[in-house]
């Protein structure tokens, strides 16, 4: 069993569900935050080993949110198909 804990941070309830199952069934450690206030509530109680991160989420973070240290690995998650400057 693995013992690394991975914050999954994205308003859509079915994209969370489908990488709890996935990383869960490989032995991580999940945790969930539906938006940026409750990501950096779960970055602080729990020090996550990585965070995977939506981009392109509604409302990420609140902007009084100040800076949050994050001793762990991050992936940006998002789709550029509607984004093709990105590519370019």
């Amino acid at each position: 069993m693995n013992n690394a804990s991975i914050l999954v941070v994205d308003d859509e309830p079915q994209i969370r569900r489908v990488l709890q199952a996935t990383l869960s069934s490989n032995g991580y450690d999940v945790i969930e935050a539906k938006n940026g206030k409750e990501a950096i509530t779960a970055v602080l109680r729990e020090h996550p080993d990585l965070i995977l991160l939506d981009v392109n989420m509604r409302a990420p973070f609140p902007s009084d949110a100040g800076e949050v240290d994050l001793p762990c690995g991050m992936c940006l998650v998002g789709s550029v198909s509607g984004n093709r400057s990105l590519l370019n």
